[in-house]
């Protein structure tokens, strides 16, 4: 591959909240074994991430914008092997021993539209339990400050958001189930200006984990190695998106 080819990547902006060198890192490992030019900028919201994902060559998405990338022709190439998108069910503290059971007919605080909202929501489902419905926040933080503040007794959160929060945060809700389902997760896709470096992309990635470097690189993202997600997996992560 010529030089003056470039490797546009996107990266899912809540991946670039914390530590985003390590993704530069990445795309810079990605570029030199395609033998290409690096460019990656940060994304300021997901409002700016969807304005610009037309122009990527490789996206690395979360579970919902995959879905809607698929839908938009773009190719799945790779997950990571260890990571999931899981939900943390909390109450307020006035809650004494909230179980999963508690949490049929009463209202839950959530960001309704995203997964971690769906997966809870099939979770319960799958244990006859149905809630009176889901009170709509503008974020998991907010979700967070209705708790703290006992305006509302339940709510769920991004597992990622809540392992960011401080001790102190914590403490100030109770967490009462944390999900494991490992049916949820980030993909690479490749974009349609990339289809026909596919095949090299994915090479890539998938030797990731055999090269010091590429060992180096994954370790700061957190991912043991990639892997492509089985036909199965995708359609039992669509299946509880399009669900709830």
């Amino acid at each position: 591959m010529p030089m003056s080819s470039t490797l546009n990547v996107q990266v899912c902006p809540h991946d670039t909240a914390t530590n985003p060198d390590r993704w530069f890192r990445f795309v810079q490992y990605c570029a030199q074994k395609m033998d290409c030019h690096p460019h990656f900028e940060i994304a300021l919201d997901f409002a700016d991430f969807h304005a610009n994902l037309d122009t990527a060559d490789v996206v690395y998405a979360n579970p919902s914008d995959t879905l809607n990338l698929m839908a938009q022709g773009m190719t799945v190439l790779v997950r990571p092997i260890n990571i999931h998108d899981e939900v943390v069910f909390l109450s307020n503290l006035e809650i004494a021993a909230p179980t999963l059971e508690t949490l049929q007919g009463v209202q839950i605080a959530s960001v309704e539209s995203l997964q971690p909202t769906k997966l809870a929501l099939h979770i319960l489902k799958e244990r006859g339990i149905v809630p009176a419905g889901i009170m709509n926040h503008e974020s998991w933080t907010a979700v967070v400050s209705c708790l703290w503040r006992g305006e509302c007794q339940f709510g769920l959160i991004y597992k990622d958001t809540y392992d960011g929060l401080s001790e102190q945060g914590k403490g100030m809700v109770r967490a009462f189930h944390i999900s494991d389902e490992r049916v949820a997760f980030h993909n690479i896709l490749v974009g349609h200006n990339a289809t026909d470096r596919r095949e090299g992309i994915e090479q890539v990635l998938l030797g990731m984990h055999t090269d010091e470097k590429g060992q180096e690189v994954l370790r700061d993202l957190g991912v043991e190695q990639w892997v492509r997600p089985t036909p199965e997996e995708l359609a039992k992560m669509r299946h509880i998106m399009e669900s709830y």
